[in-house]
């Protein structure tokens, strides 16, 4: 399924990386949206395609590595 997405947006041109970002920046966007209920974010996590499932209890320091790992070139 990576690949598949990789190769997907590579022919459309679009970055497969990103730069360098403030991770506490993104934390504190994602706080404001109108999805929260306090500093509880409503995350919908997909288990594969087509499946996905809706948590609000995920911790702060797991979401910060998450974004690190993604964003690492």
């Amino acid at each position: 399924e990576v690949e598949r997405q990789r190769a997907l947006l590579d022919s459309y041109g679009l970055p497969l990386t990103c730069g360098e970002i403030n991770v506490q920046a993104v934390n504190d966007a994602m706080l404001s949206d109108k999805k929260t209920s306090g500093r509880a974010i409503r995350w919908v996590l997909l288990n594969g395609i087509g499946n996905a499932t809706t948590r609000n209890d995920v911790p702060d320091e797991l979401v910060q590595d998450s974004i690190r790992l993604l964003t690492a070139n």
